[in-house]
């Protein structure tokens, strides 16, 4: 299932690089983009738009990841409090049945 999983990363990955390279060889015209009044380089227009797109999938999964983390806490805290619970469990299943014992 992980060599899976890695072929199909990687699979996605080479797609992703063609699709990028297919972009900027369509696209060579150079613009100047302004940017908050900055004038960038000369730069043809697939390098921007492949950067840009580029930004935006890096910012989603940082995005994504904090909902991702805050999951992964909760399990850890739980599995914490499962841990001692079965301690107590444990602690009371070995515990002397002398007040049972008493009834009797």
């Amino acid at each position: 299932m992980k060599s899976f999983k890695t072929l199909l990363i990687l699979l996605i990955v080479l797609i992703a690089i063609g699709l990028g390279v297919w972009l900027s060889i369509d696209n060579p015209q150079s613009v100047i983009l302004i940017l908050f009044g900055l004038d960038l380089p000369q730069m043809s227009l697939g390098v921007i738009v492949l950067g840009a797109l580029l930004l935006g999938a890096v910012s989603g999964f940082f995005v994504s990841l904090l909902p991702m983390l805050k999951v992964s806490n909760q399990n850890a805290s739980l599995q914490r409090k499962l841990k001692r619970r079965d301690k107590e469990l444990e602690r009371f299943r070995k515990a002397p049945l002398i007040e049972s014992l008493k009834d009797k």
